[in-house]
């Protein structure tokens, strides 16, 4: 009982300072932030942002992302983005962070990978996650049009690499 009242009063806490977030997004040196929901789609955004954004995984190394409780930090991180990129379905926490909060720029993997349900796990397959990296490409390029050239050199590497797998 005592834990579940301190639980009610952080996220009172917190719940007004996470409402002023969001909308401003990017790095203290300018870049701008990309927060990715687990690996395989922080992998993406690296290799398309290269140098000209800051990527962040909400899904620590060694953790199921499945079972990904999101932190308050962890929210206002996303909550804060330029760019959010996860799968919808795959982990309800992020679901319900970006159906709270007012992004911009969203990539729902599920969409360009074609997920049906019966296995979300899109990245084993190249050519889909050959889809979601166009997706990323195309929504950083709108987030930071200044290097969308460099997004779309990056992601003609991509390309390259997963189509020789």
């Amino acid at each position: 009982m005592v834990l579940m009242k301190r639980l009610t009063l952080v996220l009172a806490l917190a719940l007004p300072l996470l409402a002023g977030c969001g909308g401003t997004g990017g790095a203290a040196d300018g870049r701008p932030t990309v927060v990715t929901s687990f690996y395989p789609l922080q992998y993406v955004a690296q290799r398309v942002a290269g140098r000209h954004a800051d990527v962040v995984n909400l899904t620590q190394p060694g953790k199921e992302p499945h079972d990904l409780e999101m932190t308050v930090r962890q929210t206002a991180e996303l909550v804060d983005a330029d760019v959010v990129v996860y799968e919808r379905g795959f982990q309800a926490a992020v679901d319900e962070a970006v159906d709270q909060s007012s992004l911009q720029h969203v990539v729902d993997a599920s969409g360009p990978a074609r997920v049906t349900g019966a296995d979300p796990h899109f990245w084993l397959d190249p050519t889909r996650l050959d889809a979601v990296a166009t997706a990323v490409e195309s929504e950083l390029a709108q987030a930071d049009p200044r290097h969308a050239a460099d997004y779309r050199r990056n992601l003609a590497g991509l390309h390259h690499d997963l189509t020789a797998l």
